[in-house]
């Protein structure tokens, strides 16, 4: 392939990628190459079917106009009464968008609006996906001790020093690195944020991934390579 080939088609994957992002549907292009498996990871017959063999797990960093962050009591017994973001699998057929918002309204009370994706996490050897999105309460109210079921106990919001210095039982703290980057996000004036990118939220037929890396350099600009 060609150097002028070659970068014709990373900006073919850069286009791509932001209408993707932008939950627009991305056609197969003839000279696509299809991956079925990864290193030996997966068998060639490998199927993703949602909560049966992938799992894609929906998270709520939601905001309120003071700066605090929406946590949950969890109510399963064996982590029963710490606390954590509200979160959960998307069911068959859910975009993620919806996912998020039926997940914060089941297990703090409250509806969301979705701000813009945050993070994508994968966990290759679990099968599982994690998408992180911010958003800001739009209604409803904080489930009480006196509402609690089998999805919490209750909902409250914490200040981010209360979180960090583990003011409360966490049930653990694996969140602290994209809470930061939701954070930075919020505190940039809007002009300078990057697109409110939304995931998912039409059907596609092909499930395409494609690697970005997001390398900062000393005098803070930012170079992308797929």
């Amino acid at each position: 392939m060609t150097s002028q080939s070659t970068h014709q088609n990373m900006e073919g994957v850069e286009q791509d990628l932001k209408k993707l992002m932008d939950g627009h549907v991305v056609p197969i292009h003839p000279d696509s190459i299809t991956v079925t498996h990864s290193n030996g990871l997966w068998e060639d017959d490998y199927v993703p079917i949602v909560k049966k063999t992938v799992s894609y797990i929906a998270m709520g960093l939601v905001f309120n106009e003071e700066g605090q962050m929406l946590l949950i009591q969890e109510a399963k017994q064996r982590i029963r009464g710490q606390w954590y973001i509200p979160a959960g699998r998307i069911e068959p057929g859910e975009n993620f968008v919806d996912g998020v918002k039926r997940e914060v309204k089941e297990e703090a009370g409250i509806d969301i609006e979705v701000i813009t994706l945050c993070t994508l996490e994968i966990c290759v050897s679990l099968l599982w996906y994690r998408i992180c999105c911010i958003a800001r309460p739009k209604g409803g109210r904080l489930k009480t001790l006196a509402e609690q079921d089998e999805e919490s106990l209750q909902a409250q919001w914490f200040t981010l020093d209360q979180i960090r210095n583990k003011e409360m039982k966490l049930r653990g703290t694996d969140f602290f690195k994209v809470m930061e980057m939701a954070q930075s996000y919020l505190a940039t004036p809007p002009e300078c944020r990057h697109p409110a990118y939304q995931v998912g939220i039409q059907a596609h037929s092909d499930l395409l991934q494609r690697v970005v890396i997001i390398k900062h350099t000393e005098d803070g600009m930012c170079s992308r390579r797929k």
